[in-house]
């Protein structure tokens, strides 16, 4: 999508917003929105730059730690590499070993620099002008850095056009993995979840209300409730199971925590409704952990259950 300057789009799995400032001819993207292990990096800069034939730029700093990364690459290969982790000392490094393997490709440790294209002169770097040293680099190449222009909350990625113009942008684009249908399907997917949360959560604490209460609270009479509102509260468990039920046929992954908060509780009948729907299988941690969590909990009944699962007997 071009130019998304004052614009509001619906964004889900992975994206980046490529964006160039007024006469500058490179494009920047500050990071990756990543829900997996290719978000932006040094590897993901070099394999960018192989693809499209062209130089590309890593560059990341954390002012606590002081350690700083860039990373140089033309046409696929490495053209400088300045890494600081805080040493004293830099290392140059006369080659770097290159395995054209995406997988496989690994980047030096330590204090170092290296470049193909130049030779470091003496005391021209140390561990106190690191970022001076990265400054001139980044002006060598033409490249100014900028902040993130864009604000995400809610899967709702917003450029706004006043920032847009105080950073200098000349344009913003938008680039997401998923298309529109996909996005739709991922954020219907994540609101089903977020109502099953919330559904198990009151479907729990309806039946604490309604099973145990009373012998909890047995010495402290405001809080134990009365026999009518204990139906109440098993009326409410019972709707509950209903929806859960409903719901759970359209779910494809459970939270890690259902299953254990559930088994604490010691919902048997929620606990069956989970492993019938067989949202758990492939989970068996997850079902350990439960039954982990049952027996802490001294819930005999749920810990049988779960141990059954665990050996494949329904």
């Amino acid at each position: 999508m071009r130019d998304i300057s004052g614009s509001c789009i619906k964004v889900a799995g992975n994206f980046f917003v490529p964006f160039q400032l007024h006469g500058n001819q490179w494009t920047n993207f500050v990071s990756v929105f990543s829900e997996d292990s290719h978000a932006a990096s040094p590897r993901f800069m070099r394999e960018m730059s192989k693809q499209l034939k062209t130089r590309t730029l890593f560059v990341a700093y954390e002012d606590t730690s002081s350690v700083l990364l860039y990373y140089l690459f033309e046409n696929g290969k490495t053209l400088e590499v300045l890494r600081s982790d805080g040493s004293d000392k830099p290392q140059v490094l006369k080659s770097l070993s290159e395995s054209e393997s995406y997988e496989l490709f690994t980047f030096p440790s330590g204090f170092c620099f290296y470049s193909s294209a130049r030779k470091l002169k003496r005391f021209e770097l140390n561990a106190r002008n690191t970022v001076q040293f990265l400054d001139q680099c980044l002006k060598t190449q033409g490249i100014s850095l900028v902040f993130d222009p864009t604000s995400c909350c809610n899967h709702e990625l917003r450029l706004e056009s006043e920032g847009g113009r105080a950073l200098g942008l000349e344009r913003a684009d938008f680039v997401g993995l998923l298309d529109e249908t996909e996005v739709r399907v991922r954020l219907r997917d994540e609101e089903l979840q977020r109502r099953c949360s919330a559904a198990i959560r009151l479907c729990n604490e309806a039946y604490f209300y309604a099973f145990k209460a009373r012998v909890e609270y047995k010495d402290w009479a405001s809080k134990r409730p009365t026999l009518a509102q204990c139906r109440e509260h098993e009326a409410d468990f019972r709707r509950l199971l209903g929806k859960l039920r409903t719901m759970l046929r359209r779910m494809g992954h459970p939270e890690s925590w259902w299953l254990k908060q559930t088994s604490i509780t010691g919902n048997l009948d929620l606990i069956d409704l989970f492993l019938k729907s067989r949202i758990y299988e492939g989970q068996r941690e997850l079902v350990r952990e439960a039954l982990n969590a049952a027996i802490e909990s001294n819930e005999s009944s749920v810990a049988l259950r779960l141990e059954a699962n665990l050996k494949g007997v329904s």
